[in-house]
């Protein structure tokens, strides 16, 4: 029980650079993210279960959530990752 209990929390926790940054939570469009940000760079990670939309849909809500939690622009060609994780630039 502890082992699935420990890969389930490792499921929602953000690369190592972030380890002790405080997320920004954040819900759009029937998703939540955690969404932590040092300086320009920022990690976005999708806590909820359950099917994502497509993927552009999927993308426009990462980038408004990234906007909702940082007040900046998210520069569209840094985004990168998948489904659940996505690491990215912010213009600010």
């Amino acid at each position: 029980m502890f082992a699935i209990a420990f890969i389930l929390g490792g499921c929602a926790s953000p690369s190592i650079q972030y380890l002790g940054v405080e997320p920004h939570h954040v819900a759009v469009g029937g998703m939540d993210f955690k969404i932590y940000q040092i300086g320009e760079n920022l990690q976005v990670i999708r806590v909820n279960a359950g099917r994502p939309p497509g993927r552009s849909e999927f993308r426009i809500l990462v980038m408004r959530a990234i906007e909702q939690a940082t007040g900046c622009e998210v520069d569209r060609d840094s985004l990168e990752g998948d489904f659940n994780l996505v690491n990215g630039v912010v213009e600010c």
